[in-house]
């Protein structure tokens, strides 16, 4: 029993670690439904509740043994370690909610997040790369243009921030949208051309069909207009945004500004 009960804390703890958008509906049922972790809640209660009159019971009869007393006290134990993992959860995936930040806080001994410094690889390209934004970038000799996008969303960026300042109320400047982001590539004229995302491949795939693309094509056209750039690297080149003619399509951006910002 006791393993079991470790256990099946070991996977309440791992869901908390998966925030995706559709997981609070599996486990706390759409819109006001009962979910599973709802009716787990009240399971425990009732068996802490059980526990309680059984002792009382037995007090009162005066059929109290060390024993049972140590047994019931562990037992009691398990119900509430496992209550406070609901809880823990109940607090990672309602952040707003009255209470879930002072939870939030504490859990922060047992999840924490990732802090990330920048991107290495954007410092080195720049010389190269003519920047459109701050996450779009235009290769003028290439004519090509790369942009990052989120390609599978996570929590409201609203319930991110919560969750993160509740854990790293000293770093807010650190904060980062934790959705799937991959770097698309377009001609200048908006046309995509390929995505490099290969760990979300059925949204790739499902995106670049609809643009008339090959599902899957190790020598892209993004690699052959690289390769004819570097066959002739001394032609002049003039820049980017005076050709880009065509208006950008729809896109979203991920949110990587500091958590006290708009």
């Amino acid at each position: 029993m006791i393993f079991e009960r470790i256990m099946l804390a070991t996977t309440f703890v791992g869901l908390s670690h998966s925030p995706a958008t559709d997981m609070i509906v599996f486990l706390y049922g759409p819109n006001d439904t009962m979910g599973p972790f709802d009716w787990m809640a009240l399971v425990l209660a009732s068996l802490l509740f059980a526990q309680c009159f059984c002792a009382i019971q037995a007090w009162q009869r005066r059929e109290t043994s060390w024993s049972g007393f140590v047994f019931g006290v562990c037992n009691a134990g398990m119900i509430v370690g496992l209550a406070a993992i609901l809880v823990i959860n109940w607090a990672f995936y309602y952040p707003l909610n009255p209470g879930a930040h002072t939870v939030n806080g504490l859990s922060k001994f047992i999840r924490s997040d990732f802090v990330h410094y920048g991107n290495e690889e954007l410092r080195q390209r720049l010389p190269i790369w003519e920047q459109l934004d701050a996450h779009t970038y235009c290769h003028p000799g290439a004519d090509i243009i790369e942009r990052e996008e989120v390609i599978k969303p996570n929590f409201p960026i609203e319930n991110q921030r919560a969750n993160y300042l509740a854990r790293n109320p000293d770093r807010p400047e650190f904060f980062h949208d934790a959705s799937s982001t991959a770097k698309h590539y377009y001609d200048l004229d908006w046309n995509l051309l390929t995505i490099n995302a290969s760990r979300q491949w059925p949204i790739v795939r499902e995106k670049l069909e609809a643009a008339g693309k090959e599902p899957w094509d190790g020598d892209s056209e993004v690699y052959y207009r690289f390769r004819d750039y570097e066959n002739a690297p001394e032609a002049h080149y003039p820049g980017c945004k005076g050709r880009i003619t065509a208006p950008a399509p729809p896109h979203t951006y991920p949110h990587n500004q500091a958590v006290n910002s708009e």
